[in-house]
């Protein structure tokens, strides 16, 4: 991190926040998946947290505690363990999908596979996942299904489902939080929803 108050070029950084890590599937693929290699980083709107997204997980860092994150919340928890057999069947591609904070910091979206995206709570103990669809609802909280329909159900883990039905061609990259409401922009193929999470 660095501050473009004490210089306009960033040669060197301020403020580094790194965690090893320990996974053996992670160091199985530390080429493809090296420690640095975040698609997203946001800022929480009262600067507190800082938000980052890999492919495997999203981490929730205190911008006053370098050392570790606050909170790793695990994407695509049923991948974790199938990473060496879709590599090798070029399934995946290792997208850049993005993550937001809601206005207060209190949750957290970030897309997935098969035009599913999930809602976390700041700390990881509640996930909503929940598929960007035109059809009609089948199930899910019905807070999250105006303005566009809504089918998932509650899962742990980054649960999708499992890896033999996931549709690697549809995946939702790009997501947004308004900074002010509980409205989420989700962007699914060449469609854009948009979700009132209240």
């Amino acid at each position: 991190m660095n501050d473009l108050r004490e210089a306009a070029l960033c040669d060197e950084h301020q403020r580094e926040f790194f965690e090893q890590r320990k996974s053996p599937a992670s160091q199985m693929f530390a080429e493809v998946l090296p420690p640095s290699a975040m698609s997203d980083v946001k800022f929480s709107n009262c600067g507190r947290y800082i938000l980052s997204r890999d492919f495997l997980t999203l981490k929730v860092w205190d911008v006053n505690m370098e050392s570790k994150p606050l909170k790793t919340i695990q994407v695509h928890g049923r991948l974790r363990t199938r990473l060496r057999h879709l590599y090798e069947d070029d399934c995946l591609d290792f997208e850049k999908f993005e993550c937001a904070f809601s206005h207060d910091a209190s949750h957290i979206v970030t897309g997935s596979y098969s035009n599913m995206f999930q809602i976390y709570d700041r700390l990881g103990r509640t996930e909503t996942c929940l598929e960007a669809s035109l059809a009609s609802p089948k199930t899910g909280p019905s807070s999250f299904q105006r303005g566009a329909s809504a089918t998932g159900v509650k899962k742990g883990n980054g649960d999708t489902g499992g890896a033999t039905t996931i549709d690697f061609s549809k995946k939702v990259l790009h997501c947004a939080w308004h900074p002010q409401k509980s409205l989420v922009a989700i962007a699914a193929g060449d469609h854009l929803f948009l979700y009132d999470c209240i």
